[in-house]
This record gives C-alpha cells, structure tokens and sequence, in this order.
C-alpha cells in the first residue's frame, strides 16, 4: 500500500502521482534535450543557424531578425 492506504497499481513500484527525487548535488549536470525528439542535445550548423543533430529542428535561428553587428558575423 502507498499513501493513505491507495494500493499502487503497480506493485512494486512508485505511485505514478509522486515525483521522483532529485538527483544528488554531487551528480553531473544533466545536458540540455532536443524540444522536439528529446535525444541529448547535439547541435550542428547548417545554412547559418544551428540543427539538432538527430530529428534537425531549428534549434537556434540564424539571426532571429536582428541587425549584423558592426564588427561583423563571427
């Protein structure tokens, strides 16, 4: 039993409405996913903006409209 006297209805694992535990603060950060496919981000330049490696959503924009600064595209 979990909670207050709720079987789970999954014996032997958590209840499914609590959350899991925070990872220890000794444990490495964890690295940022894709928003789309989810896979640990990889991102690669194509045409000026950058892709995710594996589904190759725009992940970042080339310019998002902005001015070319004076110095400028590095």
């Amino acid at each position: 039993m979990t909670g207050a006297g709720t079987p789970s209805p999954h014996p032997g694992k958590a209840h499914p409405d609590r959350t899991a535990a925070a990872a220890p603060a000794d444990s490495p950060p964890q690295r940022p996913r894709c928003p789309m496919c989810g896979h640990p981000l990889e991102v690669v330049l194509v045409h000026g903006h950058g892709q995710c490696r594996v589904c190759g959503v725009n992940i970042d924009p080339c310019c998002q409209g902005g001015p070319i600064p004076p110095e400028g595209i590095t």
